[in-house]
């Protein structure tokens, strides 16, 4: 897969907040939670969700209101996907096609969402200061209801 530019959102919210490396960004939703690849039970995930959302609101002060409300938006359509058994099957069948696409010696982690051309199903661009990312893996026909 090929290096994505990352946004100085981007940069602020995975690689500065979350502590993950720039060459894991954007990161699938698994490893954006800090959970192992295609974890099956839910209270984990949920469990993730509520740590990072925290976590986000204590570290961000007031000029970074704009990239953790876009981090906490995206935690929250995270969440929704993992935890509707339909949309996880269908991003984990996504996730598992382009872990296979990978070179063999691609770590698993390193498998990076991304951009897919617009669909019928997907919203419209990022407004300014929402983290742009993941619009094929959330949407894929995954959010579509």
């Amino acid at each position: 897969m090929t290096q994505t530019e990352l946004s100085p959102i981007q940069m602020k919210c995975f690689v500065d907040w979350l502590q993950i490396p720039v060459g894991e960004c954007p990161p699938h939703h698994y490893r954006l939670l800090g959970l192992r690849l295609f974890e099956p039970d839910l209270d984990i995930i949920q469990a993730a969700v509520e740590k990072r959302q925290m976590y986000v609101q204590q570290i961000a002060t007031a000029e970074d209101q704009s990239a953790a409300s876009a981090l906490q938006n995206h935690l929250a359509i995270v969440r929704n996907v993992l935890l509707d058994a339909t949309k996880k099957v269908r991003y984990d069948e996504w996730l598992w096609s382009e872990l296979k696409n990978a070179t063999s010696d691609t770590p698993v982690s390193t498998i990076r969402v991304q951009p897919a051309a617009p669909t019928t199903n997907q919203a419209s661009p990022s407004p300014k200061g929402e983290i742009p990312i993941s619009r094929n893996a959330v949407d894929r026909g995954i959010d579509a209801d």
